[in-house]
């Protein structure tokens, strides 16, 4: 679903105001605002309408006077939103800062409806993964997100050696906790903060197709420790360095310049 209307018509209404006077913004609008596009929006793919609705949200944070704050709420508040099972408001580490994002049984019930038509590739999981790993990012930092992905990815693989067909290390789940950590960083221009005077990139950008690159299936703990652990560690940092940069070329490709219209390819024969 796509949010319009609502959202273009609060733009209008702020847009003459100057920033120091409009409210900082909050993760809890930027969710509330989710629900109501998303309800009352026309049905759309779930990357499609995600990318319309940050984009609106993108706009309305470079009014306020805190740039980073709003940039952080607006990830916050879309974590919240696309919150698969509603995992940000059990898990111990985040249910703090998303219970008091989304409030009561009823908003609860509305976001686990929006939330459970959302996913990447046909895979749901990869929705939590990227999202869990942004929020982590904005409340702990990219070094701990990072490390807690790889731990539940490690979790998952102990467990498989248990119950072989269930759990295990998965380095698509690693490649859209990256992805995630990736997004939360550029739109709050950690370490950058150029980005947060430059038009960001189409939400797509963030999540490209992984089937582009050849990713091992989930391995059990055993499988693991055989492949990618001591004298083949060289191995795993070789796939992560693929993944991150299979990453920056789909945000490079979305930021490079469109060439004029009308003109092709140069032709060196009149040089």
């Amino acid at each position: 679903m796509i949010p319009t209307l609502t959202l273009a018509l609060s733009l209008l209404v702020l847009g003459d105001a100057p920033a120091s006077e409009l409210p900082e913004l909050t993760a809890r609008e930027v969710f509330l605002d989710g629900l109501e596009a998303f309800e009352s929006g026309e049905k759309r793919p779930f990357l499609e309408a995600i990318d319309t609705f940050v984009a609106v949200q993108l706009a309305r944070t470079d009014r306020r006077t805190d740039t980073v704050g709003a940039r952080k709420a607006l990830v916050l508040g879309l974590c919240a939103l696309c919150d698969i099972e509603g995992f940000l408001r059990s898990n111990r580490l985040t249910r703090e800062a998303f219970t008091s994002i989304v409030k009561g049984p009823d908003e609860a019930r509305r976001q686990l409806r929006i939330a459970g038509g959302m996913s990447i590739e046909s895979r749901a999981d990869s929705v939590r993964h990227f999202f869990s790993s942004a929020a982590l990012t904005i409340l702990f930092g990219p070094f701990i997100a990072e490390r807690i992905g790889k731990q539940k990815e490690i979790e998952d693989a102990k467990r498989r050696e248990l119950e072989p067909t269930k759990g295990g290390y998965s380095f698509h789940d690693v490649a859209h906790n990256l992805a995630g950590i990736r997004f939360a960083c550029w739109v709050t221009g950690w370490r950058d903060d150029s980005r947060l005077r430059r038009p960001p990139p189409p939400f797509r950008a963030f999540l490209p197709s992984f089937r582009a690159i050849e990713l091992p299936k989930p391995l059990s703990w055993s499988e693991f420790r055989t492949r990618y652990q001591g004298e083949n560690r060289a191995a795993y940092d070789a796939l992560i360095t693929g993944i991150r940069e299979h990453l920056r070329r789909s945000l490079d490709a979305a930021l490079a310049p469109s060439p004029p219209k009308g003109r092709g390819p140069r032709d060196s024969s009149q040089d």
